[in-house]
């Protein structure tokens, strides 16, 4: 009998959710039921809040084992592709375009995956990935009959981790959702504290983040950690596309990059979320570079040009290079 043969009956077709440590001092793996109906949010966890508000039984808890069970088998379906990127630079649209496509089972940025991941270490750093790896295969579980192919996109923060995950999945292709570093910088204005929470291996002590570096400082680290793990994991498996490019030529070629294979009636259904507002809910979206550009500030300009503008434009001698 296989391993998914003997895994608990009552974690089929659910997905990890969250790990937490229990009264009895072990970790244990919270599940969640989303049922056979598709997605409707652009995150995970959305998805999670979605199901469960006036609804019980949608929970179950299983002890770490559950998932490194995951871990020793076969995926149900084996992994289109990783979308990587850079925060708030149209990689939320990239997500949902995947997930419009009715073939596609799409997960966006599970928090599960990321709250791993900053747990690596060189002491743990084989478990983890094997972690990583059970977590993936327990989220290609289709829950729709004509879900044939799994795309995952990862929440920027995970792209500092893209050499590990290029290694735990060396022939999957990778996607890099990009933008101007200017433009990116200014987007997250508003909700800078979030970049607070930047991997904990970037060399910097807690005095330095916390005290020595401004919000500002710290974002472009960040930034730049990002930008540097993906460049030195990309290889020919790999793809990046600019803010720049999105149009439908370029939203084909991301399709046929993970091997999606797409009608003329499917893509016109993907094609309308091309037009909203990401995370505007439902709203029109509208080109905003200009007005960011005119924003920044120059002394953002200058940590650009020193940190970010170098690596950026290796991105893009990649993406001309196509």
């Amino acid at each position: 009998m296989s391993v998914l043969e003997t895994t608990n009956a009552t974690l089929k077709n659910k997905y990890p959710y969250k790990y937490e440590l229990g009264p009895d001092g072990e970790y244990n793996i919270r599940w969640v039921d989303f049922g056979s109906e598709a997605l409707q949010n652009s995150f995970f966890e959305e998805e999670v809040l979605r199901h469960v508000v006036g609804r019980s039984g949608l929970f179950v808890d299983a002890p770490m084992t559950s998932i490194m069970d995951w871990a020793q088998a076969a995926p149900v379906i084996e992994p289109n592709g990783f979308i990587f990127h850079i925060s708030r630079c149209g990689s939320t649209l990239i997500g949902n375009l995947f997930r419009r496509h009715p073939e596609v089972l799409a997960h966006s940025e599970p928090k599960i995956l990321s709250d791993l991941l900053t747990e690596i270490n060189p002491q743990n750093r084989t478990f983890v990935m094997r972690m990583y790896q059970g977590i993936v295969n327990a989220l290609s579980q289709p829950r729709r009959e004509a879900e044939r192919h799994f795309v995952i996109k990862q929440s920027s923060f995970d792209t500092c981790y893209a050499p590990l995950i290029a290694e735990a999945y060396p022939n999957t292709p990778r996607i890099l959702v990009y933008r101007d570093p200017i433009e990116v910088l200014i987007s997250n204005y508003d909700g800078m504290q979030s970049w607070l929470s930047i991997p904990k291996d970037l060399g910097f002590s807690q005095v330095q983040m916390f005290e020595e570096h401004t919000i500002l400082e710290n974002a472009v680290y960040a930034l730049k950690a990002a930008f540097k793990a993906f460049l030195d994991s990309y290889n020919e498996h790999c793809l990046v596309i600019n803010h720049n490019q999105f149009s439908e030529p370029a939203y084909r070629e991301l399709l046929a990059w993970f091997k999606v294979p797409v009608t003329d009636g499917q893509f016109n259904q993907i094609m309308q979320e091309s037009t909203k507002n990401s995370k505007g809910r439902g709203r029109k979206f509208t080109g905003d570079s200009a007005k960011k550009q005119e924003r920044a500030t120059p002394k953002m300009r200058a940590l650009v040009e020193e940190h970010l503008y170098p690596l950026y434009e290796q991105l893009e001698a990649k993406r001309l290079s196509l």
